[in-house]
């Protein structure tokens, strides 16, 4: 059920996404969670950089970002259930 909440739907995204959550220790885990929304921002950068969102992100939902590139019907894996339109927006 995880894996649907965040965007994988074709069996082989499920599975990876099992995989990599089975391999990942649950402290890091909890580390992520509270860093995705206290994580200072850099002041200015030396690169360019370019931010590409879901608009069916659950875990940073839309609202909450100003994105560069939005991908229609992506959740937050989209550079692994949308990797066409990722690679068509940093090539």
């Amino acid at each position: 059920m995880a894996a649907r909440w965040f965007g994988a739907k074709a069996p082989a995204h499920i599975q990876l996404f099992v995989d990599m959550l089975d391999a990942t220790p649950p402290p890091f885990i909890r580390w992520a969670a509270n860093a995705i929304f206290s994580w200072p921002s850099a002041e200015e950068l030396s690169i360019p950089v370019r931010h590409i969102h879901g608009d069916r992100d659950h875990i940073i939902p839309l609202r909450r970002v100003a994105p560069d590139c939005v991908i229609r019907g992506a959740g937050h894996l989209l550079n692994l259930t949308h990797a066409a339109a990722v690679n068509d927006f940093i090539v």
